[in-house]
Formats: structure tokens, C-alpha cells, sequence
């Protein structure tokens, strides 16, 4: 059995607590905001594990070492395999408005912080700096969003578990 598939669903089931505790701390924004960012943290997760499935699924050799879809590309290349998972996943990643696009640059949007921007105060006086990406939009990072790019992945995953055969 293929031990990324089941870190795959552990990261899925994850981000499915952490929806739960988002729903039940609705009242207070920062914690809205760390369970936020943790889930979208183990969807990226999840997706990477993803990647590495589908390298495992075809043999490749070293499948942790696999980071991104470009990786997953070049090994699938060297054991002569174009599966149409890796090519799906390279598009929604290339489109600007598709929802992985958008989450992956949503965890990188986590690193930048717009320094010409003072901090911007909250009622309660703690100061948070404002998470940019260079200029193209974001959606808000909440409960829906973090539900919808939940079920997309779920939906990615399972679509891909169809089709994928044991090599």
C-alpha cells in the first residue's frame, strides 16, 4: 500500500478538525485567524503528500524528495510516465484564479509582509501586519474559503485515486 495515501487522508482529516474548531471560535478573530492559517498550512500538506503519492503510484524513485508539481514532472518524464494527474495538477497551479493557485499563494503570502505599511491596530490593540502578494488579490482567508479549498482538494484526491492504477 502506498504510505502517502494515508498521510494524504491525515492531512485531510486535519483540516477537517481544524474547520471544526473555526466553526465553534467564531467570536474570536485571532483565533479564526491561526486555525486559518494552520489549516491552510496542512492543505498544502496534504497536497504535497498528494504529489508524492502519485510518484509512488508510478515508481518513482524517492518520491519524499518530491516538493512541487515540476519535481513530480521531471521524475514521471524520467520513467517515460505522462500521467494526466501531474498535468492537471501543473494547470491549476498556473492559473491565476484557480483554487489551488490561489491557496498555494495564500501559504507564501504567510512569508511577506508589506513593510511600507505601518502595523494596522485591531480593536484589542494588538498589532498585525498586513499579509500582501504582490499586489494580486487574495480571497479572504476564512471559515468558507478554507471549507471550499478543503472540498476541492478532497475532490482532486479522490478524482485522481479513480483513475490512478498500481504500476
Amino acid at each position: 500500500m502506498n504510505a502517502y495515501l494515508s498521510a494524504v487522508n491525515q492531512k485531510l482529516f486535519h483540516v477537517s478538525l481544524l474547520c471544526r474548531q473555526m466553526e465553534q471560535g467564531r467570536d474570536n478573530r485571532h483565533l479564526q485567524r491561526v486555525l486559518a492559517e494552520s489549516a491552510v498550512y496542512q492543505l498544502v500538506q496534504a497536497y504535497r503528500h498528494h504529489l508524492r503519492e502519485i510518484a509512488a503510484n508510478y515508481q518513482c524513485p524517492d518520491p519524499q524528495a518530491l516538493s512541487d508539481v515540476d519535481t513530480l514532472t521531471r521524475a514521471l518524464m524520467d520513467r517515460e510516465k505522462w500521467p494526466a494527474e501531474a498535468q492537471e495538477m501543473k494547470n491549476l497551479e498556473q492559473d491565476d484564479q484557480s483554487w489551488l493557485n490561489q491557496l498555494l499563494r495564500t501559504l507564501d503570502g504567510f512569508d511577506r509582509v508589506d513593510e511600507r505599511e505601518s502595523a494596522m491596530e485591531q480593536d484589542d490593540r494588538i498589532p498585525l501586519a498586513p499579509v500582501t502578494d504582490s499586489g494580486n488579490e487574495l480571497p479572504a482567508l476564512d471559515e468558507d474559503q478554507v471549507g471550499r479549498w478543503l472540498e476541492s482538494l478532497r475532490e482532486l484526491v479522490e478524482r485522481h485515486r479513480s483513475v490512478m492504477f498500481e504500476c
